[in-house]
């Protein structure tokens, strides 16, 4: 999915942009949700309010200065340099989050999901809320 953003320049036309701008806005969505849980898992540890912040701040952080440096990359470079740094820098921190998410038991914490939901009974847990 990160590397997506490199054909951009490639694309063949405006249905084409269209194309991959609804793959990476999938991506997108999908990634999200991941991200909120590992910082709930971290607010277990470290603050629920205080990790969110870290994350907001982060993440605002990005959407300020990524178009400041873009700008540069694409008056040094050109605009296609910029679309392919963005795709190498994607997937560097694609391996970062895989290798830190490791590193803080998410693959514990996803096999407990799982064995949870392996033993849902709804009719259980209907019980339960009458």
């Amino acid at each position: 999915m990160c590397r997506l953003y490199t054909l951009i320049p490639f694309t063949a036309g405006f249905f084409g942009l269209i194309l991959v701008s609804f793959i990476l806005g999938i991506g997108s969505a999908l990634r999200m949700p991941a991200y909120t849980a590992v910082v709930a898992i971290a607010g277990r540890e470290f603050g629920q309010g205080a990790c969110m912040g870290a994350f907001n701040t982060a993440m605002s952080v990005g959407m300020v200065t990524s178009p400041i440096i873009s700008g540069y990359i694409m008056d040094i470079l050109d605009i296609r340099a910029v679309f392919e740094i963005a795709g190498i820098i994607s997937l560097i921190a694609a391996i970062a989050f895989l290798v830190l998410a490791r590193g803080a038991g998410i693959d514990s914490l996803t096999r407990t999901i799982e064995r949870k939901i392996n033993t849902f009974n709804p009719t259980e847990t209907l019980s339960l809320i009458r």
